[in-house]
């Protein structure tokens, strides 16, 4: 492993070893993790702010629900107990009907990392 040089503070020297101590592992193993957090942090949030806009756009956005609609239950990879709970809450009028503005609805599904996808 590579091992690069950097300035920081005083303050921010003692808190990263305050850190590193308290949680038993060395210092760079904390920089790697904080570092690698903090990049996570700034991809989602890109994310929520581009989503955001697009979402202001009611053209796009029409077009991005379109297309969803498009591949809507096309994905039938042998998970026939949750495909048939769909399908049932579907015929309930539960899940899958768009509403007035036309979009559909979507269960939020928690996504660990950019390997959530």
């Amino acid at each position: 492993m590579a091992s690069v040089q950097t300035r920081e503070s005083d303050q921010t020297r003692d808190r990263l070893q305050r850190i590193a101590d308290t949680r038993h592992e060395p210092v760079g193993v904390i920089v790697e993790q904080a570092v690698k957090q903090f990049d996570n942090t700034l991809f989602w949030s890109t994310f929520h702010e581009q989503l955001g806009a697009l979402r202001s756009d009611p053209v796009a956005w029409r077009e991005v629900n379109d297309e969803l609609r498009e591949f809507d239950g096309t994905l039938l990879d042998g998970l026939d107990d949750e495909a048939d709970e769909a399908d049932e809450a579907d015929e309930a009028g539960e899940a899958g009907e768009a509403d007035e503005a036309g979009e559909l609805p979507y269960r939020r599904i928690p996504l660990r990392g950019r390997s959530g996808w």
